[in-house]
């Protein structure tokens, strides 16, 4: 399109833009691969909305508690988006098409499809990056990967918090300078072109003698304040955030804490469920395994001399750990802390005394044992 404009003054002023429009699509080979391809398309993202329908469904309110889960319908609207753009493309291109072959001598107007075409492909580009942001969720059973999005996700509210402080500072700076140095320096002419100007002068790209010589006292001033307060300090307080949280949860992965999804686990429980649909393996209930497991330590230690009571109590313990563990320590949960009611407190409290006492119990023995040993001396 070439545009040609008179002002009231005289003269003419004149504008271009070129765009590209593949008007027929599906020509070569390669173009009839990439029709497969997005029929293919097609198919799968039918699918995975059937999927993700069903999921909704079964979880309910707590479908909408996961960010993934978010990503994912934004994915699919993001899908269905471009599908829609692309068919409403092909449709005007064989209407216009028809109605060029049927008067060769009308010119015919391509821009708005041309115009169409370039949102087509922003949503296309959009849609791919957040596909790749979504690879961080089959990724996770690397533990690098799991502690930076758990990282992440415990210091968000620091991180907004932070934030806000940040831009009300930011935007003060920006003002200042805009209003100092907007009639002489390009960079500051406007308030948006300010603040696009102090994000490169933290990344160091500044033009200091613009601003030296736009004002000989407040420019130095204004410039030496700014990386003062915004790159010395601010800056660092933000990496000191990420690096507390960092601490915090490498300490939780150090004593137990595991990825919600691991490769080695899942790749072991496809095995396992491979062999039970072969009945190449007998298929074993988890209440079983632990039945099992308590019997044959029940029947160790009574063969070791235990008594009764004391086999009790271990047993009550061992109950009372596995519900707890269960409660307060599985992978299933988020990883920020669970608050705790009275009543769980008061367990929490029943099972420390408890454990208090066989350990004041374990070290009576070892005192009996030592001065037995004392005594054969």
């Amino acid at each position: 399109r070439l545009v040609a404009e008179f002002p009231a003054t005289g003269g003419i002023l004149t504008s271009w833009q070129f765009y590209t429009v593949k008007l027929l699509r599906y020509v070569s080979y390669y173009d009839y691969f990439i029709a497969s391809c997005e029929i293919t398309f097609c198919i799968f993202l039918f699918i995975f909305t059937t999927q993700e329908i069903k999921r909704m469904k079964e979880f309910k309110s707590d479908y909408f508690k996961s960010i993934w889960n978010w990503l994912e319908l934004l994915l699919l609207l993001l899908c269905f988006v471009a599908v829609s753009f692309n068919i409403y493309c092909n449709v005007q291109i064989f209407i216009l098409l028809g109605q060029l072959l049927k008067s060769t001598e009308k010119y015919s107007d391509f821009y708005f499809l041309a115009y169409w075409y370039i949102y087509y492909n922003n949503i296309i580009a959009i849609t791919i990056f957040f596909a790749w942001i979504k690879i961080f969720k089959f990724i996770s059973f690397n533990k690098t990967m799991s502690q930076l999005s758990s990282t992440l996700s415990r210091c968000i509210k620091d991180i907004v918090g932070f934030a806000i402080m940040f831009f009300i500072i930011f935007f003060a700076y920006a003002q200042l300078g805009f209003l100092i140095f907007g009639s002489q320096v390009d960079d500051f002419s406007t308030f948006q072109n300010s603040i696009f100007a102090q994000f490169r002068i933290v990344l160091g790209d500044f033009n200091f003698a613009g601003i030296q010589q736009a004002n000989r006292i407040l420019g130095p001033i204004y410039f030496i304040t700014f990386i003062f307060f915004v790159f010395f300090v601010l800056l660092n307080m933000f990496l000191a955030i990420i690096n507390d949280t960092y601490s915090e949860v490498k300490a939780d992965y150090s004593i137990g804490r595991r990825p919600d999804f691991e490769l080695g686990k899942m790749i072991k429980k496809s095995y396992e469920n491979a062999l039970k649909k072969l009945k190449l393996k007998k298929a074993e209930k988890d209440e079983d395994k632990k039945i099992k497991v308590s019997e044959d330590l029940t029947e160790q230690a009574r063969r070791e001399g235990f008594d009764e009571n004391e086999i009790k109590k271990a047993e009550q313990m061992k109950k009372w750990k596995d519900r707890l563990e269960k409660k307060y320590y599985s992978t299933e949960i988020p990883d920020d802390y669970q608050p705790v009611t009275q009543e769980e407190f008061r367990e929490l409290f029943l099972y420390t005394v408890e454990l208090e006492k066989e350990l004041h119990y374990i070290n009576s023995k070892v005192n009996q044992v030592m001065r037995k040993l004392s005594a054969l001396q």
